[in-house]
């Protein structure tokens, strides 16, 4: 697990993603990862982060 949260905060500590849905569905990626996967992101909680309404 701690393989995987270094990669994606090494991801955004590089500013690879530049739009601002994708850093913030990043962010949350992150959080999860550190919470080990207890928070509900589902892919529809994801798709609404990437593209609002």
């Amino acid at each position: 697990m701690e393989v995987v949260l270094n990669a994606l905060r090494s991801l955004k500590e590089r500013e690879v993603l530049e739009a601002p849905t994708a850093v913030a569905l990043l962010d949350r990626t992150i959080e999860a990862v550190e919470e080990n996967f207890t928070s509900d992101l589902t892919e529809g909680k994801a798709w609404n982060i990437l593209f609002p309404q």
